[in-house]
């Protein structure tokens, strides 16, 4: 019986015996090689909600992943140049830009991240803590 190159598994010619036993073994093969493939991929989780108007400490938000990411980018979906945020995992602060009558804000943004859940607010206003009333914005996480 031949095998194949890269995981040695069963090629059949007409006259070798086909069992079980190659085929469990072939599967079992193909099983690690999937998951060793999962284990190096990057995950991405794309995703949206919609602000509140709240903001501060006692009014967060939250984001809630199903892996632990190692960045997360936050925009309004207008897209905006004003009303987004990157986040490295680990990384306690990040900033968010306002540029209103010809004057630059800036607002320093606490982060917590535990687990996969990565919390922010911000005191200055829900602008600044992306979570203007009725506005939609799209998140990103690499991990």
């Amino acid at each position: 019986m031949n095998k194949t190159e890269n995981l040695k598994l069963n090629v059949w010619e007409k006259s070798d015996p086909i069992l079980v036993g190659d085929f469990n073994e072939d599967n079992r093969k193909i099983d690690a090689a999937v998951a060793a493939l999962n284990a190096k991929a990057a995950r991405v989780e794309v995703g949206s909600y919609t602000g509140t108007g709240t903001f501060g400490r006692e009014e967060p938000n939250s984001l809630t992943f199903s892996f632990q990411p190692k960045f997360v980018f936050v925009v309004s979906e207008s897209g905006s140049i004003y009303e987004n945020f990157r986040a490295f995992h680990g990384m306690p602060t990040t900033y968010v830009y306002s540029s209103f009558l010809g004057s630059d804000y800036w607002e320093r943004i606490p982060l917590t991240w535990e687990g996969n859940t990565l919390c922010w607010y911000a005191t200055k206003g829900n602008f600044y803590q992306l979570n203007t009333k009725n506005q939609k914005y799209v998140y990103i996480a690499v991990g």
